[in-house]
């Protein structure tokens, strides 16, 4: 079920789940504000994934073999990697035969090494976190030839972004959006 609407956009797909209530944007109204916000979105990324000269890329969990991973376990967060992400495509039908297309994708990036929260400075404060997430959703409307797209940022502070395992559901969460994997979506 796609559906495109002045209340946002509500995406379903088999074991996932995007509500925004947020409106959307569409890129055909200010195209040249559009690509530059899409650009300073992919590149503020790109400076808070790499490492900053001062730190060692070893300070950072690496993978270097086999994962053994296990699920459900393995859908959640994996802290001391720098970089990690849930993502999400698919092409939709809507019951008159509309064809959409869509994109969801939650961005985890831990800012600094493993450790580094024990150097903060006394009394912690509760802004302070090792954990930012980006997320951005994309809805195509084929037959209207209309592409719709959205992004948000936050920290994991208070709350405002971060991954739940609630067994055997892990839900992905950034401000008022939310992915849940391994349960059926009602």
């Amino acid at each position: 079920m796609a559906k495109v609407a002045n209340s946002g956009v509500v995406l379903k797909y088999k074991q996932c789940q995007c509500i925004t209530t947020s409106e959307p944007r569409t890129l055909n109204l200010e195209p040249i504000i559009m690509k530059h916000r899409c650009f300073f979105f992919i590149v503020f990324f790109l400076i808070i994934s790499r490492p900053t000269l001062a730190e060692e890329p070893s300070d950072y969990l690496t993978i270097t073999g086999p994962c053994n991973l296990e699920f459900p376990k393995d859908h959640g967060a994996h802290p001391g990697y720098r970089t990690e992400w849930w993502y999400y495509t698919g092409n939709l039908r809507s019951q008159n035969g509309d064809l959409y297309g869509f994109q969801l994708t939650f961005f985890r990036s831990q800012i600094s090494p493993p450790g580094a929260d024990k150097t903060w400075p006394d009394p912690p404060s509760a802004w302070r976190t090792q954990q930012i997430y980006l997320a951005h959703a994309a809805v195509s409307d084929i037959a209207g030839k209309r592409h719709l797209q959205t992004e948000l940022v936050a920290r994991e502070a208070l709350s405002m972004a971060g991954v739940l395992q609630r067994p055997p559901e892990t839900v992905v969460f950034l401000k008022n959006w939310s992915a849940r994997i391994g349960a059926e979506c009602t």
